[in-house]
C-alpha cells in the first residue's frame, strides 16, 4: 500500500477537531463479530486508515489504540502538531504537494520541511521579514 499524505493531513484535521474514534470496520468484520455497523467503512478505506493509523503511531505523530473496530487517538504528538500546522492551508497544502511531486519523492518530514518553507516564504512576502 502506499502512504496517501491525503489521508494523513485528514486524520490529523480531523483529531485536532475532536474527532478522538476513527473507524476501521468491514463489513465482513462486522458480519462475523456480530456487532452494529456503525463503524462499517468499505473495505478499501479500512485497510488505509489501518495502514496510516500504524504509521502515525509508529513514527511519532499520534498516540493511539487499535480496538478492534477502529482506533482511538489519545493526543497528537508535538511532531505531529508540528506537521498539521505546516500543512494546515488549503493553499500551503496545495504548493505543498506540488513540490514534493515534482521532485518525485517525500517523507512526512520532507512534507513538513517543504510546507514550512512555502509559509516562510509567504511570511516574508507579506512582512518583508526574512526567516
Amino acid at each position: 500500500m502506499k502512504r496517501d499524505m491525503d489521508l494523513v493531513r485528514q486524520i490529523l484535521l480531523d483529531f485536532e477537531n475532536g474527532e478522538k474514534w476513527l473507524p476501521c470496520l468491514t463489513q465482513a468484520e462486522a458480519n462475523a463479530l456480530m456487532c452494529d455497523d456503525d463503524n462499517v467503512v468499505p473495505d478499501e478505506l479500512a485497510k488505509a486508515r489501518q495502514y496510516h493509523m500504524i504509521m502515525l503511531s509508529r513514527d511519532g505523530f499520534i498516540e493511539a489504540s487499535n480496538l478492534g473496530g477502529g482506533w482511538h487517538i489519545e493526543r497528537m504528538t508535538t511532531k505531529g502538531h508540528d506537521l498539521i500546522d505546516a500543512i494546515r492551508d488549503d493553499d500551503t497544502y496545495r504548493e505543498t504537494k506540488q513540490v514534493a511531486n515534482a521532485v518525485g519523492g517525500w517523507t512526512l518530514d520532507t512534507i513538513k520541511e517543504i510546507a514550512a518553507g512555502i509559509v516562510k516564504t509567504k511570511i516574508k512576502q507579506h512582512s518583508g521579514i526574512d526567516l
